[in-house]
């Protein structure tokens, strides 16, 4: 059977290049059995940077992949196209109308959080969402609250959109409650953050959080970069907690296996997410995790089971619940250890594959598709 797949390979990926949820997926989609069970024809469409890039560089890379799609569709059996949001929602939609067109059956997997907002402001773009949700075969959400996000704009229409977490190899990641050391002489906790340094992440809420601590507060390292990173360093100077917040660019994965052995909390206070896979690395750890209760994440955590959550934007909310883990050794180990068998019974990648396969067999042999 032939795939053809769009997604996140790292081919194009630059010195100053970044990993994320869906270049894990998708590459360790072909690392899996199912790589060698069919015939996989890729289009890399993984960004070169995080941060923000002319709109005709965008435009250009994104006319090569079409054009690349458009010759490659004839020979498929199934089409596989992974999406964020944005111009890659639109772009990825337009191959997927196209590849029905020809009669392809389409796999459709959207993976951002931002369309929140982006329909929000352009409700327009809820006619072409709507459109494409309706004429994909299968639609691959990451939680309930997506299925029934892509589900309402589409009419109702929820049968064809399947519920697949994502995915993770949780086995390198444990780590044992006593080799969580402090760092410092002082004792203070370490909290880590990971992931792209924007404003919708929600980092500049930590320079508050900081503030408000005072000299209870822990200490943060950010790990990441992105176009906000300049804006960060100047607010953090600007509010003297320099002291307290550490930026670490980005970190290889040894790096940062090593960062979530020996942090205390992750905190992730994000405006708009998807499912984000830094937050499923750090239940893996059996970290304590506090996050905002947004998109996938209310999906992630149960609420005083394998978590807090916190509403975005409440810097006095999150203070509470950071002083509660901060105070409550016994509190984080029950919560990081939740967090762990969680992931391990629903983000394995055993399920993902077994789910591919059935839906490759069922796709490629339905011939009204």
């Amino acid at each position: 059977m032939r795939i053809l797949f769009v997604g996140a390979f790292g081919e194009s990926r630059s010195e100053e290049g970044h990993t994320g949820g869906q270049l894990f997926a998708c590459k360790s989609l072909l690392a899996s059995s199912l790589g060698s069970k069919y015939d996989w024809s890729l289009i890399d469409s993984m960004a070169s940077t995080n941060k923000r890039r002319r709109f005709p560089e965008r435009l250009l890379k994104a006319f090569l992949r079409v054009v690349s799609f458009v010759v490659k569709l004839p020979r498929a059996d199934v089409v596989l196209l992974f999406s964020s949001a944005g111009m890659s929602f639109a772009e990825k939609g337009l191959m997927a109308l196209w590849a029905k067109r020809l009669g392809k059956a389409v796999i459709f997997a959207p993976r951002s959080g931002l369309i929140e907002d982006e329909l929000a402001v352009r409700p327009g773009r809820k006619r072409f969402v709507a459109r494409v949700v309706q004429a994909v075969d299968v639609l691959l959400c990451q939680s309930p609250f997506w299925v029934k996000f892509y589900g309402d704009i589409a009419g109702g229409q929820t049968d064809k959109c399947i519920c697949l977490p994502n995915w993770i190899d949780a086995g390198p990641y444990i780590a044992d409650a006593q080799e969580r050391k402090k760092t410092k002489e002082d004792g203070r906790l370490r909290v880590l953050f990971l992931g792209w340094i924007t404003r919708n992440k929600g980092v500049f809420d930590l320079i508050e959080l900081a503030a408000k601590l005072g000299e209870d507060a822990p200490d943060f390292f950010l790990a990441g970069d992105g176009e906000d990173m300049e804006a960060l360093r100047g607010a953090i100077a600007k509010k003297g907690v320099g002291d307290r917040i550490h930026l670490l660019s980005w970190i290889d994965r040894e790096q940062k296996l090593a960062w979530l052995k020996t942090s205390d909390v992750f905190i992730l206070p994000s405006y708009r997410d998807g499912y984000p896979n830094a937050l499923l690395e750090a239940m893996a750890s059996g970290l304590a995790c506090l996050a905002s209760e947004t998109g996938g994440i209310r999906d992630m955590i149960r609420h005083g089971e394998t978590g807090l959550l916190v509403k975005p934007g409440e810097v006095e909310q999150m203070a509470e619940a950071l002083r509660l883990l901060m105070r409550d050794a016994a509190l984080r180990k029950r919560l990081g250890e939740a967090a762990r068998e969680q992931v391990l019974r629903e983000n394995n990648l055993s399920r993902a594959v077994e789910l591919f396969e059935q839906l490759f067999a069922q796709l490629g042999k339905d011939e009204s598709l």
